[in-house]
């Protein structure tokens, strides 16, 4: 009989990807998965290895793995699941988080979280392991069928990391008048929609947000505008692309912040379409 894992992502899409790489680690080594994410149920069918569930989380599992997002959902989790469930934390502090079990991991941050969660499968599991989740991608789809086109995604789930609107469509026509074609889809489209979209397009610019996640993991170039703060814990970590960020000899002043709170300011519409055109120029 095969043992039985639960596999408990945060409910955002960025993260949902990347916890993917676990459960399909686990699949492939004999392992029946359940994975627990509502948002990304709708890509059951490109999933083919992975079972998708909803809560409440039952505790007839052989082990339970669980991303910790310091959120009072996710904390509660691991305090009714703690004997047989298995944490991984992007980040750990002693005063915060329940004490550490052998089977713990601790993310390096100088790593991506991708490699982190790939060295954590390593750690658990006797065969090689591999960032592939498993994806079957349609076989009608076709890949960067549209070369010239151009997806900006400009949000995200914290308004903090997001570089000013205004900015984006300022690039936008930037990008335009090099011939380019923009689209900012509409995110209220289906999530199987906007993964052809961005499948079929030629690159991606957006946040630290899913979009940078999703064009990573399909192998579309992509350019993420983001705070220097995180990176490069959270940057994209499939295909290589371009993380953009203010410079390093911003000084993070007490009082102001300013690499967390102000960092917009910092990245001009220049340097993005420049550091566009220059990514471009080996992605073609």
């Amino acid at each position: 009989m095969l043992k039985k894992i639960a596999v408990v992502s945060p409910q955002t899409l960025g993260d949902g990807y990347l916890l993917l790489i676990a459960a399909n680690n686990f699949a492939c080594q004999g392992y029946h998965v359940n994975f627990y994410h509502e948002k990304l149920k709708p890509l059951a069918s490109w999933l083919p290895n992975i079972h998708f569930c909803s809560f409440p989380l039952k505790s007839d599992y052989d082990l339970i793995l669980i991303e910790s997002n310091n959120t009072e959902f996710i904390q509660n989790l691991i305090c009714k699941h703690r004997d047989n469930a298995v944490i991984i934390y992007p980040s750990y502090k002693k005063d915060k988080h329940l004490s550490l079990a052998s089977r713990d991991y601790i993310c390096d941050k100088k790593q991506t979280m991708a490699d982190n969660i790939l060295s954590f499968c390593q750690k658990l599991l006797p065969s090689p392991c591999h960032k592939n989740i498993g994806l079957q991608i349609p076989l009608d789809y076709q890949h960067r069928k549209n070369p010239k086109r151009v997806i900006i995604h400009p949000f995200s789930t914290d308004p903090r990391k997001n570089w000013f609107l205004k900015k984006f469509h300022k690039l936008a026509t930037k990008l335009s008048k090099a011939g380019y074609e923009v689209v900012f889809p509409d995110i209220r489209r289906p999530l199987t929609d906007f993964m052809r979209l961005v499948y079929e397009s030629g690159y991606v610019i957006g946040n630290d947000s899913m979009a940078g996640h999703m064009a990573s993991l399909l192998d579309i170039p992509y350019m993420v505008i983001a705070a220097s703060t995180n990176i490069p814990l959270w940057s994209p970590g499939w295909h290589p692309g371009l993380v953009l960020t203010p410079s390093k000899f911003l000084l993070n002043c007490k009082g102001l912040r300013l690499k967390t709170n102000h960092w917009q300011h910092f990245i001009s519409v220049s340097s993005a379409f420049k550091s566009f055109q220059k990514m471009a120029s080996f992605s073609a």
